[in-house]
């Protein structure tokens, strides 16, 4: 019971860290993309969710704990090459990007 509360609150803390050390740049990005504070609330909401239920997913498949997080240099890079763009922009290049990374990892999966 001991070792299961270990890793729990060992995963907690890496959970909570990761995620509140982004928020005030994903935050500051939604900003300067010209969102609002209710858009900054969902697209934090969507991340959390997508984050944790793939978390969940991979560690259950894999049997070994992974835990997915975004990248705290990549958000500070986006606040600074994203002036000058609008939201809509924005969302399509990220969409665009990844169907690309996508396609390029399609074919090493299927070759396994």
């Amino acid at each position: 019971m001991s070792q299961l509360i270990s890793r729990a609150t060992a995963g907690l803390v890496a959970v909570i860290i990761g995620f509140t050390s982004s928020i005030a740049l994903i935050y500051q990005v939604v900003m300067v993309l010209g969102g609002t504070p209710d858009l900054v609330a969902s697209w934090v909401l969507m991340l959390g969710l997508a984050m944790g239920v793939s978390s969940i997913a991979l560690s259950y498949y894999y049997k070994v704990p992974i835990l997915i997080a975004w990248s705290t240099t990549g958000a500070a890079l986006l606040i600074s090459s994203a002036q000058g763009y609008s939201l809509n922009q924005a969302v399509g290049a990220f969409m665009f990007s990844a169907a690309l990374v996508f396609c390029l990892v399609l074919p090493a999966c299927s070759k396994k």
